[in-house]
């Protein structure tokens, strides 16, 4: 059965666990809201407060592992989880409702088109075969047509600008007609090459047929109206996660002064350099006048994106504490450490407005090797995350799964199912959401689990 947590159950969990620990004396004031549609809690402590801390940091892990399900189990579970996904989409998302009639109109009308494209396929295979030079100078004088089309345009876009001094304008209106006349002559040429090459003529002609289909049957308008929304879900997606980072912000500091003292102080979106990707956030404090890095941070909106950042994570840690070999070490070379070996590199915190050198000894505590650094590395690398059904799918193929569901209705569930399950193969089972849920739990590392959703706990109190 597929597991998806409800607030009911939830908010159940929470008050046996807290009964079961002993912490009655506590009053809870919640509310649902309506327009996020997102569990909104306060929960007032009045005594024992560290007990319940640690009892909310088991219940943050305990409630993740509970919401774990697998719906590729069987085919009618899988069926019941797409039919849920279609259900949602089709409300939410544009480019699903969009990509599903899409995939309607070429279904239909799939005997068309296909005729109309075998045509262009053979106009292009008697072009290809018998007329391969005419061919080629005709592609070559449409590749000199649109480039004398881009100077042209480039240098009046440069003429109509502020960048344009007075003193270069007569020689750009020069250049101008040069280049006017440069277009019109590729045109000339260009024309009576293909008016003598008759099966281009063809060839054109039925791509030409193709697109005016394509154009009478609405596809192309849905193919400009999908490019819109993904350009502005896209947009929306990417401020959705600078608003998650933002509303951890509390939590952070909360996160740091509570574990490492009121020196402690949280590093933002923290490069240092590296090849490839960055930490959320690094907790560090001043030791003997270097810096010390207690616990590194990653904030994710979909808890299904946590086993991906954790290996990601490791493997960054242990180029940074000088944990790899030589070889290893290969791949990390750029500009900004050249021989692939991390021995220091100074961060500018935005939000700070300062400068922090980091070194190699500033990850220290990262250093071990084997089983050892799997325990360091749950020690010290926390997730901030929501709660939410963890079903498999990180956001990247659960993407792929969604758009494969907007042609559900035409190629039926079992072929969405092996879409499916070659999606999941594709992913490492070793850095699973779940197994390194169950790894933190095995290493009682549940304090580094910390739902920012979390029933009955508001979000500045979490920690």
């Amino acid at each position: 059965m597929i597991c998806f947590i409800s607030i009911g159950y939830v908010v159940n969990t929470l008050h046996s666990r807290i009964q079961t620990s002993g912490l009655s004396d506590i009053s809870v004031k919640s509310e649902l809201n309506p327009v996020r549609g997102r569990f909104v809690s306060q929960c007032v402590m009045k005594n024992e407060i560290a007990l319940m801390h640690e009892q909310e940091s088991h219940l943050h892990l305990e409630l993740l592992l509970n919401s774990v399900s697998n719906p590729l189990n069987s085919l009618s579970e899988f069926e019941s989880f797409v039919n849920q996904i279609c259900e949602t989409q089709v409300l939410r998302n544009d480019t699903f409702r969009l990509k599903k009639q899409w995939h309607s109109v070429i279904f239909q009308n799939q005997s068309e088109l296909q005729k109309l494209q075998d045509e262009i396929t053979q106009c292009r295979c008697v072009l290809d075969d018998v007329y391969s030079v005419e061919c080629q100078e005709i592609e070559q004088l449409k590749l000199d047509f649109h480039r004398a089309k881009q100077r042209r345009n480039g240098l009046e876009l440069y003429l109509s600008s502020n960048r344009c001094p007075e003193s270069d304008r007569d020689q750009t209106r020069q250049k101008i007609y040069q280049a006017k006349d440069q277009v019109k002559e590729s045109q000339k040429k260009l024309s009576a090459l293909v008016s003598d090459c008759a099966p281009y003529c063809n060839w054109l002609c039925a791509c030409l047929k193709l697109e005016s289909a394509r154009k009478q049957l609405g596809l192309v308008e849905l193919e400009q109206q999908i490019k819109v929304s993904q350009t502005v879900r896209g947009r929306n997606f990417s401020n959705s996660g600078k608003r998650v980072e933002i509303k951890a912000g509390n939590a952070l500091e909360q996160l740091a002064h509570s574990r490492f003292g009121e020196d402690a102080i949280v590093l933002r979106n923290v490069r240092l350099g590296m090849v490839s990707g960055e930490f959320d956030a690094l907790i560090v404090t001043p030791c003997e006048n270097q810096l010390v890095v207690q616990l590194a941070i990653e904030i994710k909106s979909n808890p299904n994106d946590i086993g991906g950042s954790f290996s990601k994570y490791c493997s960054a840690l242990s180029w940074l504490s000088g944990g790899l070999s030589e070889q290893e070490n290969e791949k990390y070379k750029n500009r900004h450490h050249r021989d692939g070996i991390f021995h220091q590199f100074t961060h500018y915190d935005v939000m700070m407005k300062q400068h922090f050198q980091l070194t190699s000894e500033s990850f220290g505590f990262f250093l071990g090797e084997g089983t050892d650094f799997d325990r360091i590395c749950v020690e010290r690398i926390a997730f901030l995350t929501y709660l939410s059904p963890i079903h498999g799918f990180n956001s990247n193929t659960f993407a792929k799964l969604v758009s494969k569901c907007s042609q559900l209705h035409i190629v039926g569930v079992e072929h969405v199912y092996h879409y499916a399950q070659s999606l999941i193969d594709t992913e490492s089972s070793e850095f699973s959401t779940q197994n390194i849920l169950q790894l933190y739990s095995n290493n009682s590392a549940a304090h580094n689990i910390v739902l920012l959703n979390a029933p009955n706990v508001s979000a500045t109190k979490i920690l």
